[in-house]
């Protein structure tokens, strides 16, 4: 599991890298993975944080980031 979980990171890791901020801060189903929070703490050296109800929220991202 935990390969997987890494390789969900490296599919996302060149944005976050674009995206560059002291906290991450995720919503959707991802955010309830705990070893994916870990992995991204772990290689980004950055706080992780979640919503509150994050199910509710997992457009939220992409429409601020199309607002950028």
């Amino acid at each position: 599991a935990a390969g997987v979980n890494y390789a969900l990171y490296k599919r996302f890791s060149t944005m976050l890298r674009k995206l560059r901020s002291n906290i991450i801060i995720m919503s959707g189903g991802g955010s309830l993975n705990q070893a994916l929070k870990d992995i991204i703490v772990r290689e980004t050296d950055c706080q992780v944080m979640e919503l509150a109800e994050p199910l509710f929220n997992g457009a939220l991202g992409c429409c601020v980031y199309s607002e950028a």
